[in-house]
C-alpha cells in the first residue's frame, strides 16, 4: 500500500479490530479488564502513525515535541487534557496485528502498559507507506463522551 494521505481513524478496520482483540485476550489472561475502543483516541493514534510514517521515525514523542497526552487532548479526548493516566505504544516492522502484540508483550515496559488494569479505553492507528506499517496504540484511564 502506498502513501495515500491520512489514514482513516474510524471505524477501525479488520486488522485494527484484530489488534484490539489480541490486546484484550492478553489482558484477560493477566486478569485485567477488557479495553473499550475510543473514537477520539483512534484519531490521535492514526494521526501519530501517519506522522511517524511520513517523517520516518518511531517514538511516542512527536518530532514537533508533542506527547501522547497532547495529541489525545487535541483529538478531543478530554481526560488527556486533565492529566488522566495514559500510555502509548508504537511499533513497526509487521502488518500482522498478532505479531505486533507479541512484540509489545516481549518488551517489559510495553507489556506493563498493555496489562495495566487502570487503563480502560484504547485507540489504534496503523499507517501503511512505502516501508513497513507503523502502529500506534493510545491507552487512557477514563471513558469519555468522545469515545463511543
Amino acid at each position: 500500500m502506498g502513501r495515500d494521505g491520512p489514514s482513516p481513524a474510524n471505524p477501525l478496520d479488520e486488522v485494527e479490530t484484530t489488534l484490539v482483540s489480541e490486546l484484550n485476550g492478553a489482558r484477560a489472561e493477566a486478569g485485567a479488564p477488557a479495553l473499550t475502543v475510543c473514537r477520539s483516541l483512534n484519531v490521535s493514534a492514526a494521526a501519530h502513525s501517519d506522522d511517524m510514517r511520513d517523517k520516518s521515525y518511531l517514538s511516542d514523542v512527536g518530532q514537533d515535541g508533542s506527547t501522547p497526552r497532547d495529541r489525545a487532548c487535541a483529538a478531543g479526548y478530554k481526560p488527556a487534557c486533565d492529566n488522566v493516566f495514559m500510555a502509548e505504544l508504537v511499533a513497526s516492522g509487521s502488518g500482522d496485528p498478532v505479531h505486533t502484540v507479541d512484540q509489545w508483550q516481549g518488551d517489559a515496559e510495553s507489556k506493563t502498559a498493555l496489562l495495566e488494569p487502570l487503563l480502560q479505553v484504547v485507540g489504534v492507528g496503523v499507517s501503511y507507506g512505502e516501508e513497513e506499517p507503523v502502529w500506534t496504540v493510545d491507552l487512557g484511564g477514563d471513558a469519555d463522551p468522545s469515545c463511543p
